[in-house]
């Protein structure tokens, strides 16, 4: 049967020939001579053509086999973690399951298990144990230990090659120790395999990309002692923008309805002078609200959603001891939350949600689910990019110092917070109106007394960062140092360098690095929207390049069909986003809405892409009356190019592993270079049901 079939053929012999067969023939024979005392008789010979036939014929009929998923989903919600080294090595083997034998080549090679590559297998099944002989290895060292009984662990294959995870015995302690000593000693000068290294590498970098890029306003709440508290809050540049034109009691009321520890979430109807709240279970409640708001002449909706989360206890620890090395105990609470219990708020303006029940509500009918905001302010505090990377090129120092700032036709006289060389802080009122990466001039006047040696009046600054707060924005200004003399740059510098025992330091980004990390972690695990990462392939499409999954949002259960039907839609998503990048800042929101045709093909659109209310209703309608239907709030993220200096640390880990895997390296390099945009989704199914 060699060059018959796909499995290798091995010499057996009976009936006074010798005869080449896979293991699914010999397997055939075996029984067939069992019935004829060992007699190879044409009647034999008969059935096996027949039974072959019969074979091949199923195996026609047969499903095709699985293909390998169209869309990159990534767990991002884990890390993979080796038990033992694990060598690339490939060296001949032998697998014999009683006495059929099997021959391949390794692909890998640990002290306890083994990867091996064998010409496509029919009978091999997973919990089948063989024994593995180490044909190369014993011819070369000439050990009595290169045969071993090994259990089959995991199986894959092809139409060609079967693919085997092979677990060593717990008996085969001389074989195991002999490995590990070979193994050390190869190590040394073999590739050692780092696929899980580069794995855990990519997750870190797209976590990162998540986490930084959401638009969501997250809040850290934590009991203690029967106590409610907030830790910090999280929100990116856009978004704390977006937040600072919502109702000022809106946070007070979020305060007022999740705190008790439970997981929760509400829908939150406003005027933006009373407020309507309902729990998102009460189906009924809902579908009032949402009427209520399209009848409301300034009907704003919101999603407030509570979950738990818990802290890596692997990462709190390290962060405890870092925290007592830098003396940071009393500047920080952290070390002590180890035993609270630990929630996620996040809130969302569903500002693109349609309404599409058309009777009319009286005020009274919704009386009881109107709400009062709590009368005292919840210690939340000012939010700020959530980041797992900060690397500041100088040390901050806590100096209050006053200063004129003057912008445009406007001047105001403040007071420093922090201040470094290049660099300084402080808060300004909103009535400014700056921005992002605007030019200022600042006078020093308190230190223009001290010094006639140079001049300190009219420095130019540009705003790096910007945090709102109720009346006042906390601002931060780098000095452009190539604007200014070499002297004006050398008396700062000195006046730091010279008093910098004297002052105290700002260690806020350590403190806000930490929580940031913390939250972050358990936020990873605990959402459940949905990230894609948008980008370009190398022949210029757009294209979903990666899902980011975890064990809450199920985007890993999300077919292919499910994912391509929205591909289809990103070359508009790119297009609106071009034409509106000139917004700094600014929060791009829509709605896409998507349901499966009888055929299994997805159909999606976004908002802005109906003509008008009637054709989205329509779709809607349709979308409904379908069996397989979803719809998501999406917040987009521009993603710029400057991540290589964004994300330094995790590149230059990447670098390191180029010798040992160059391909896979730049493989990520690509893959990550060539985002445009994330697209954070949130299932509004729900929500949009109720609505009809």
């Amino acid at each position: 049967m060699r060059g018959k079939v796909a499995g290798e053929c091995q010499a057996y012999e009976f009936g006074g020939r010798v005869h080449y067969l896979d293991d699914r023939a010999y397997l055939i024979v075996k029984q067939l001579l069992s019935h004829t005392g060992g007699q190879y008789t044409v009647a034999v010979y008969e059935a096996i053509i027949k039974s072959l036939k019969q074979l091949d014929q199923q195996s026609e009929l047969a499903p095709p086999p699985v293909t390998a998923p169209r869309f990159k989903r990534l767990k991002v919600d884990d890390e993979l973690q080796r038990n033992e080294q694990r060598l690339s090595y490939s060296t001949s083997v032998t697998l014999r399951m009683d006495d059929v034998v099997y021959t391949g080549n390794t692909v890998d090679i640990s002290a306890k298990a083994i990867k091996v590559i064998i010409k496509r297998s029919h009978t091999l099944q997973v919990g089948q144990k063989v024994t593995v002989s180490y044909t190369d290895l014993e011819e070369r060292y000439k050990e009595s230990i290169f045969s071993a009984h090994y259990q089959i662990i995991k199986l894959q294959q092809d139409s060609a090659y079967t693919s085997l995870i092979l677990l060593l015995d717990i008996t085969e302690t001389a074989t195991q120790k002999w490995l590990e000593n070979w193994l050390s000693r190869q190590g040394k000068q073999r590739n050692i395999n780092v696929d899980f290294e580069l794995l855990n590498l990519e997750k870190r970098l797209y976590q990162r990309l998540w986490l930084s890029h959401s638009n969501q306003f997250l809040v850290w709440q934590y009991y203690s002692d029967n106590k409610l508290h907030y830790q910090s809050a999280f929100a990116s540049i856009a978004c704390n923008n977006t937040i600072a034109y919502w109702p000022k009691e809106l946070i007070n009321l979020t305060a007022k309805l999740i705190e008790q520890p439970v997981c929760t979430s509400y829908l939150v109807v406003s005027n933006g002078e009373s407020y309507w709240a309902s729990v998102m279970t009460d189906t009924q409640a809902v579908s009032t609200l949402l009427t209520l708001a399209s009848q409301l002449k300034q009907g704003q909706l919101y999603r407030i959603e509570k979950n738990a989360f818990s802290l890596d206890l692997g990462l709190f620890d390290d962060i405890s001891t870092h925290f007592e090395k830098l003396d940071l105990v009393t500047e920080s609470n952290i070390p002590t939350l180890i035993d609270a219990d630990h929630f996620a708020i996040n809130m969302t303006e569903l500002d693109c949600f349609p309404q599409y029940n058309k009777s009319d509500i009286e005020m009274a009918a919704v009386e009881h689910y109107k709400c009062q905001p709590s009368a005292n302010k919840p210690a939340i505090p000012n939010a700020y990019p959530l980041t797992q990377f900060i690397k500041r090129r100088e040390t901050r120092f806590k100096v209050r110092t006053p200063v004129i700032i003057h912008s445009s036709e406007q001047s105001f006289e403040g007071i420093t917070q922090e201040v470094s060389i290049e660099g300084l802080s402080m808060m300004l009122p909103k009535s400014l109106n700056l921005t992002l990466n605007q030019n200022l001039v600042i006078d020093f006047p308190r230190w223009q007394n001290q010094t006639k040696k140079v001049s300190l009046a009219a420095l130019p600054y540009q705003i790096k960062n910007i945090q709102q707060d109720e009346d006042m924005v906390l601002v931060g200004m780098q000095r452009r140092t190539q604007h200014c003399t070499n002297d004006v740059n050398q008396f700062f510098a000195k006046v730091i360098k010279e008093n910098q025992l004297k002052l105290k330091k700002n260690h806020q980004d350590e403190i806000q690095l930490a929580e940031s990390n913390l939250f972050g972690s358990g936020w990873l695990r605990a959402s459940k929207s949905i990230p894609l990462f948008l980008g370009i392939d190398p022949s210029g499409h757009r294209q979903i390049s990666c899902i980011a999954t975890n064990t809450e949002n199920a985007a890993g259960e999300k077919s292919d069909a499910f994912w391509q039907g929205m591909e289809n839609e990103i070359a508009f998503l790119h297009e609106w986003l071009k034409k509106h990048r000139h917004k700094q800042s600014y929060l791009f929101q829509t709605t896409v809405y998507g349901f499966a045709s009888s055929q299994g093909e997805w159909k999606w659109l976004f908002d802005e892409q109906f003509s008008n209310p009637q054709e989205k209703e329509r779709f809607l309608q349709r979308a409904l009356s379908s069996s397989e239907y979803c719809f998501f709030q999406c917040l987009l993220s521009p993603i710029t190019n400057d991540l290589v200096t964004s994300h330094k640390d995790l590149f230059q880990q990447l670098i390191n592993y180029r010798s040992q895997q160059a391909h896979r390296v730049q493989e990520i390099r690509q893959n990550v270079s060539q985002l445009f945009a994330m697209m954070e989704l949130i299932d509004i199914s729900s929500l949009i049901r109720a609505g009809f």
